[in-house]
């Protein structure tokens, strides 16, 4: 179980960081995040946009070692990590729920809660 539920929060990262690529890149999306204030991004959002591309990216990872589809390094507390990804999405899915954008709220609330769900699952498991 805990395989499966690791290899859908990384892909659910994964199309997730895709997206932020995109808003990065100026494509017009910008409704269904950051508040949703811009159809298109300025540039300090934009900015924001590949942070948040990284660190998803790097929650990917971490699901995928939980998932034990990579292997963690040594050094890394990846409970720790995991905790950290949960609390996270939680406090996303809040930020994404109180938005006025009404896509972003409709749209991104329900993927970062489910999110949030699966990787409270993997850190007990």
């Amino acid at each position: 179980m805990v395989n499966g539920i690791a290899l859908i929060l990384a892909l659910i990262y994964g199309v997730i960081a895709v997206f932020q690529v995109y808003l990065a890149l100026g494509f017009p999306f910008g409704e269904y995040a950051l508040g949703g204030f811009h159809r298109i991004l300025p540039s300090h959002l934009r900015i924001v946009s590949l942070i948040n591309c990284i660190i998803l990216l790097l929650m990917a990872v971490l699901s995928l070692m939980k998932g034990g589809f990579l292997t963690a390094p040594e050094w890394l507390s990846l409970q720790t990590g995991l905790w950290g990804m949960t609390g996270f999405m939680f406090i996303n899915t809040l930020v994404n729920f109180f938005s006025r954008s009404t896509k972003e709220k409709r749209v991104m609330t329900p993927i970062s809660c489910l999110s949030g769900i699966l990787s409270l699952i993997l850190a007990l498991n």
